[in-house]
């Protein structure tokens, strides 16, 4: 014959209560729901459906992944900013699988076409491409800008006399090849090229020898360099 004993603890492990034998007792207490507790993902309308207890409306992804398949996003918008003067801008996201395994990431291209009420023009493109399952990672940040912008000169106590514009085209390109080392952490090599060109000064005030002409500068200029680069990366970008 087996004797069941049946207890139970306070969450401060100060004080135990022990049942009698034979007696049953089931606890009648409903459990509170967590927020977000169901998906391991979720996106604004996610959130604002579980806030609402509207999860049977959710829609899950079963889509089985798709090796070489774009999956396109634009999403226009504008911005402002006292460099800028208002923006309208262009934000564009590319998506896609270099593998069809579960566990690949997803590799993605970013841009965002900017043009702004100063005549300037922005055109950066982020890329995060993953390959060989994962082994591999290819990180780019390239750039594109025509910036006409004021500037006060070198150091502080300026005022608005001092202002006076100056005009450069810019091009960068920033490109590391990644090889994972060990679980979430990837070592690489890169390569950093940035060079502006017809660098000039625009309504100089009359009379005056700006910071600029007094510390010198040409109207191009060139910076490279390679680079070594660790990653630890806990992410999972599926």
């Amino acid at each position: 014959m087996l004797l069941l004993l049946g207890c139970y603890t306070v969450a401060n492990g100060q004080e135990t209560h022990v049942l009698p034998l034979g007696a049953a007792k089931s606890d009648t207490v409903a459990a509170k729901p967590k927020l977000f507790h169901k998906y391991k993902e979720m996106d604004i309308i996610d959130v604002a459906l579980e806030i609402a207890n509207k999860t049977s409306l959710r829609h899950i992804d079963t889509t089985a992944k798709k090796k070489g398949k774009l999956y396109i996003a634009p999403l226009p918008g504008i911005g402002y900013s006292l460099n800028t003067g208002l923006a309208a801008v262009l934000n564009t996201n590319f998506a896609f699988y270099t593998s069809a395994k579960q566990e690949a990431n997803i590799s993605s291209i970013v841009t965002s076409i900017n043009v702004t009420q100063m005549n300037q023009f922005i055109l950066p493109i982020l890329s995060n491409i993953w390959l060989d399952d994962n082994k591999y990672n290819i990180q780019g940040n390239w750039l594109y800008a025509k910036f006409p912008q004021a500037t006060f000169g070198l150091g502080g106590h300026t005022n608005l006399t001092n202002t006076f514009n100056i005009d450069y085209s810019n091009i960068r390109l920033q490109t590391a090849l990644y090889r994972a080392i060990a679980p979430d952490l990837l070592l690489g090599l890169g390569y950093t090229y940035e060079y502006f060109w017809n660098i000039s000064q625009v309504s100089q005030p009359t009379g005056d020898v700006t910071d600029m002409t007094k510390y010198g500068f040409t109207p191009t200029s060139t910076s490279s360099a390679p680079t070594l680069n660790l990653l630890y990366d806990t992410r999972h970008y599926t």
